[in-house]
């Protein structure tokens, strides 16, 4: 079991990275969102986890992370099979395992490999954004692709736009100061299933709905 986590300031972010830590201490990826849209990634072997904290040198608006317990036989960390996944555009950490994950490499023909089935998500998103007028109605449509479980951060590089979304999994959200976690801690609050979630500066707000196909849903 992996975890998923979030906040707007290093200190709260680097509370919540520890708490993870304890779904998944193989390997560590985070994402720092600058306020112009730019941002930084660093993937961190089990290693180094420990000793390892954000840079101070710069101000983000966001702090992103991702504490991996692999699911597949890979088990050598390597930065391609580590979270955060990006193709083109989209950015995705997830939290869970996909059921469908060959079949969903099969019918959206994916041109590379990579054996951890979270890998495939921000693929789907950039193969189904020229058919959708927005991101969101992007994001929707890709989830209910997924069946199986899944707790995910997802940016997208372009519109500087985050998202959260769950289904069979815990993650909770303090709705006010943008702050989540797989792990509950202090004021954060269990997320709706089947909600898409946008982080923006009045909190984290719902902004629309998709079917959830996990065998722990229940609508």
């Amino acid at each position: 079991m992996c975890g998923i986590y979030g906040a707007t300031t290093r200190e709260q972010f680097t509370t919540l990275q520890k708490l993870n830590r304890n779904r998944g201490d193989f390997s560590q990826g985070c994402m720092y969102i600058n306020p112009d849209k730019g941002f930084e990634v660093h993937k961190i072997p089990k290693k180094l986890m420990a000793e390892y904290a954000p840079p101070k040198r710069k101000k983000f608006d966001h702090y992103l992370g991702h504490s991996q317990a692999p699911t597949s036989g890979k088990r050598v960390f390597d930065p391609n099979t580590t979270h955060p996944f990006m193709v083109e555009n989209w950015v995705v950490a997830h939290n869970g395992v996909l059921t469908n994950f060959k079949n969903l490499v099969n019918e959206f023909e994916r041109p590379y490999e990579n054996p951890v089935d979270s890998s495939i998500i921000p693929y789907i998103f950039y193969k189904l954004q020229d058919s959708f007028n927005n991101e969101i109605d992007v994001i929707v449509k890709g989830l209910e692709y997924l069946e199986g479980t899944f707790g995910l951060w997802i940016h997208n590089t372009e519109t500087g736009s985050t998202f959260l979304a769950k289904c069979g999994v815990t993650l909770f959200a303090d709705v006010y100061d943008n702050a989540f976690s797989s792990v509950c801690h202090n004021s954060l609050e269990s997320l709706e299933e089947g909600t898409l979630y946008q982080l923006t500066k009045e909190g984290i707000t719902g902004v629309a709905t998709f079917d959830c196909d996990s065998p722990f849903f229940t609508v």
